[in-house]
């Protein structure tokens, strides 16, 4: 218990600090802010457990996770954040205008196949049932190569279209009809896909991502916009947490409910110290992140061969481990902590402030910032590829000069 109390303090302080550095909630406060309810709530789900001895935890992993997690934060602990939208300029607003509507309409097609289905399982509300389905792989995604190509759009497409939408807000010369039909077009689907696959994490991940790109530009959007804003927040938020309770209680119970939530967003720092650190004995070796490739090109790999922890003597299961547990078993300790040191380095010089930032940096900006929002929690296998996918949409913006 006394390293889970200390863990925790650790970034209570790291918060508190930060807090009275900035004086204001930025995206720093945020970002050390959720990781500091998760250690929290790993002491309440530890002080609520039946078996208090289910747990064997040490404090070096909690020290080595809390040191890698603060040198990959770097950029958003340095620099006030509302400096990228004053510092932004597009040149070219008729291609930003495109991606809106390609989202649109991309949103349009994911609503119009998964309607009918969405609203079956939302009046049936057996969360359980539909969740057992979808590990049976009992559930079709998608049913034809456009809904397919759409949901894949859609996914990597999200945080570029949320960054253009609150950019739209700041500019007084766009129709108000785009930006309702992207903003329609942002939110739908994702309510659409969480129903269909009673899935909590995709209303978690875009409610951070909204929260952290308004927080970018919310001192350029004026002042009536920003109380609209704030109140159709507070109704999204309403209706997220409204819908992740029914989920939760159908999939879990009333009673195990408290319970479930307390593992569910508790458990992830202390599963990578009993769960990986403990016992692993050899390394993935880049089979974990480039897990696709494997799928791909139908090739050998350990890890889709056997399972994680048989090849690598691991015991986390499905557990979450945080983003840092994924590049743990493939990198180990050492190479881990390098690329904590240097990829913050390398994503910085995408958002360095010049003369002005284009959308690709402030792209690259959010898409680094939701990454380890999102890996509080997991990163799962094979997330290579939602890295080449950013690659490759900030490369197209930065050489089109949006």
């Amino acid at each position: 218990m006394n390293y889970v109390v200390v863990n925790a303090l650790l970034y209570i302080v790291t918060l508190f600090l930060h807090w009275r550095k900035r004086k204001e909630i930025d995206v720093g406060f945020v970002l050390l802010g959720l990781y500091t309810v998760v250690a929290i709530i790993g002491v309440l789900l530890l002080y609520y457990s039946e078996d208090k001895n289910y747990w064997k935890l040490t404090m070096w992993p909690y020290i080595y996770l809390y040191i890698v997690f603060m040198l990959f934060f770097r950029p958003f602990l340095k620099k006030k954040n509302h400096l990228l939208a004053i510092s932004l300029h597009v040149k070219n607003v008729k291609f930003v205008n495109v991606i809106a509507f390609i989202y649109i309409a991309v949103a349009i097609i994911i609503i119009l196949f998964n309607l009918n289905k969405t609203i079956s399982v939302f009046v049936g509300g057996d969360w359980l049932a539909v969740r057992t389905s979808l590990y049976q792989d009992e559930i079709i995604l998608y049913e034809s190569l456009t809904e397919r190509i759409a949901l894949n759009l859609y996914s990597y497409l999200r945080p570029l279209a949320i960054v253009i939408f609150f950019y739209y807000l700041t500019k007084q010369n766009i129709r108000r009809r785009l930006k309702v039909l992207l903003a329609l077009a942002i939110l739908i689907p994702t309510f659409v896909l969480a129903i269909l696959l009673a899935a909590r994490g995709s209303l978690f991940n875009i409610i951070l991502e909204i929260i952290v790109v308004y927080l970018i530009f919310r001192k350029d959007i004026p002042k009536p916009t920003n109380r609209l804003i704030k109140l159709f927040f507070i109704l999204f938020l309403s209706f997220a947490i409204s819908l992740v309770i029914g989920i939760s209680t159908s999939r879990f119970g009333v009673k195990e409910n408290f319970t479930m939530l307390l593992f569910y967003f508790g458990h992830s720092f202390m599963k990578f110290n009993d769960g990986i650190v403990d016992t692993i004995h050899t390394y993935g070796n880049g089979n974990y992140f480039f897990s696709w490739f494997s799928e791909f090109f139908n090739t050998s790999n350990q890890l889709l061969d056997t399972s994680v922890d048989q090849a690598l003597g691991t015991h986390f299961g499905s557990s979450f481990t945080t983003f840092v547990g994924s590049l743990y078993i493939d990198f180990g300790p050492i190479l881990t902590f390098a690329l904590a040191v240097f990829v913050p380095v390398i994503i910085s010089l995408a958002f360095k402030k010049e003369k002005y930032i284009g959308i690709s940096g402030i792209y690259m900006y959010v898409f680094y910032l939701t990454y380890l929002l999102r890996g509080v929690f997991v990163i799962g296998s094979g997330n290579s590829l939602y890295w080449f996918g950013a690659i490759i949409i900030f490369t197209t913006l930065r050489v089109l000069k949006v």
